[in-house]
């Protein structure tokens, strides 16, 4: 029996079209189309290897990025939060993802909520990752966060969010 190794881009890109159309269900009520799903995602990944490929035949000049994710210490594990709330409503959603210094996804969780702004949702997010690991008092965690009012918030007040 063969097995065929699926490339990271493709499962990456996969994901996010279901994201995509979680949201759409959540959101606007529109009706998950799972072929529609995998087709879109296909269609990504094509369309950006057909764009990386013609940059670098037409000889790109390489912007050198630094990747956006960085690894936490051996010693660590690293929380990414996101939310997400359709305005006007009190619905809302939250996610996060952990992950080990080898980037190694070790837990995650999404869950839909009630939030009247999405700087309460980007809360809840967090308060939700850190209940999950309250049990376990002994683990060094990194909180990483996309909202800067909460950025700033923490920063400016004398609230710690280590446990």
């Amino acid at each position: 029996m063969t097995s065929k190794i699926i490339p990271l881009e493709i499962v990456a890109v996969t994901l996010w079209q279901i994201w995509l159309a979680h949201n759409s269900l959540v959101f606007h009520r529109k009706q998950l189309d799972l072929i529609n799903i995998v087709d879109s995602a296909l269609d990504m990944h094509c369309n950006y290897a057909k764009w990386n490929r013609s940059n670098l035949e037409r000889g790109a000049i390489s912007l050198n990025l630094q990747p956006r994710w960085r690894p936490p210490n051996p010693d660590s594990l690293k929380i990414n939060i996101d939310a997400s709330h359709l305005l006007g409503t009190t619905k809302g959603a939250i996610a996060f993802v952990c992950r080990d210094s080898k980037g190694r996804l070790t837990e995650g969780l999404t869950r839909l909520v009630r939030a009247s702004s999405a700087f309460q949702a980007e809360i809840l997010a967090c308060l939700y990752a850190l209940r999950h690991f309250a049990d376990r008092p002994h683990l060094k965690l990194i909180l990483e966060f996309d909202c800067s009012s909460l950025v700033s918030y923490q920063k400016d007040s004398s609230l710690s969010l280590g446990c």
